[in-house]
């Protein structure tokens, strides 16, 4: 699992929150299901600094998340379907 630390907005303000996720995606999810926030600007994953600016449509997600009534199956569907390094990232 990795760190992320995210830039995003709540409250019309930027703020710099952590999340973990065992890929981009996932950290993006996660995200996207915390209330407060309203938008992100960016991620980092802190163990190899590397920057993933977050090009979408925050509210188009978050839509699309609230009509997903089976939460396996986003599980599944991002351990499976988006894992960064499938060798170190399976949950244990």
């Amino acid at each position: 699992m990795y760190e992320y630390n995210c830039e995003v907005i709540i409250d019309n303000e930027p703020e710099t929150i952590k999340t973990f996720a065992f890929s981009i995606i996932e950290a993006i999810d996660n995200l996207v299901s915390m209330e407060a926030v309203e938008d992100i600007v960016h991620l980092t994953r802190v163990d190899t600094n590397d920057n993933f600016p977050f090009m979408g449509d925050f509210r188009l997600l978050r839509e699309m998340r609230g009509k997903i009534d089976n939460e396996q199956l986003i599980y599944e569907t991002l351990l499976n379907g988006s894992q960064e390094n499938s060798t170190n990232n399976k949950p244990h």
